[in-house]
């Protein structure tokens, strides 16, 4: 329940699901289809072909990226550089504390870090910060105003 009540929050939300990506996403990935489905609401959701993710891998790593692989958020922030215009990201801090000193969760839904030899969040960052240097996107830090 608590999926379709998340859902229903964003009527005309499009979703991005990486189902083909790992084994053990793929019934996950289905189910989430079908309840998209099911409850009659206008959501187009796409499963990411993993050629795609791959080839996005690659490029990163001919960017200089060495991380195993791309953290998720890093991972939509490519495909929003694909489609979008204008890029704000919020949320991404890779450090434990925000910019009063006050602690902060890695997640808005839980405080698990990524195991540090699959993803580097410090590394990503530095690829935002460039980013941003270059004008592709803006970085919102602290509150929205």
């Amino acid at each position: 329940m608590a999926f379709i009540d998340a859902v229903r929050a964003y009527p005309n939300a499009l979703f991005l699901i990486p189902a083909l990506s790992f084994h053990d996403h793929i019934e996950l990935g289905y189910r989430a289809l079908h309840i998209l489905k099911d409850i009659g609401l206008p959501h187009q959701a796409f499963f990411l072909n993993p050629h795609y993710l791959r080839a996005l891998d690659i490029y990163w790593k001919q960017k200089g990226m060495t991380e195993i692989r791309l953290s998720t958020g890093f991972m939509f922030t490519s495909f929003a550089l694909e489609f979008c215009d204008h890029i704000t990201l919020y949320g991404f801090w890779p450090f434990l504390f925000d910019l009063t000193g006050k602690p902060i969760n890695h997640h808005y839904y839980d405080n698990v870090l990524p195991h540090p030899f699959v993803h580097s969040m410090s590394e990503e960052f530095s690829h935002y910060i460039d980013m941003y240097a270059q004008g592709v996107l803006r970085i919102q830090l602290g509150k929205c105003q």
